[in-house]
């Protein structure tokens, strides 16, 4: 199951209007930039969430394996750039040699029945909430990011 959260701009002409004396790479280099700086409020807050349901006396931790990483194909597809915050060591069964156990926060396998439960455990959903709770400070991260990394660029010009 996977919750694409996307947000479409309109409306800011002026930004458009800027970005179009700058090369497509450097274009693009401010978007990536931008959208990190969003996606990484919305993980800080998945963090939050998966912290207040960490269990002290086991040794994994669900919120240190939490991460951002480049959603290129999906970028791409999407037609602009995209990224992906998810847990470290994916969904799988657990492993018996050192695959995860390098891990920050362990092998947390079983990060997933914790979020969307099964039929033994009820859902305790981390990772959906935090964009929910965080979107306001996501959109204003990606804006004001990518507003000063337009202006920087264009002085240089």
């Amino acid at each position: 199951m996977s919750d694409n959260f996307q947000v479409r701009i309109d409306g800011l002409d002026v930004i458009i209007d800027r970005m179009a004396l700058l090369s497509t790479a450097v274009q693009r280099r401010i978007a990536r930039r931008a959208v990190r700086a969003g996606a990484n409020q919305i993980a800080r807050q998945a963090r939050l969430n998966a912290k207040a349901l960490d269990d002290p006396d086991t040794p994994e931790a669900i919120y240190k394996n939490i991460t951002v990483r480049t959603a290129s194909r999906l970028g791409r597809k999407a037609g602009g750039v995209a990224d992906r915050i998810g847990v470290m060591g994916g969904g799988g069964k657990p492993t018996k040699g050192l695959v995860n156990s390098a891990l920050r926060g362990g092998d947390t396998w079983y990060w997933w029945h914790v979020e969307l439960g099964t039929s033994r455990r009820t859902a305790t959903p981390f990772m959906r909430p935090a964009v929910a709770q965080s979107a306001n400070a996501a959109f204003n991260a990606t804006a004001d990011t990518m507003q000063r990394l337009i202006n920087d660029e264009v002085a240089k010009l």
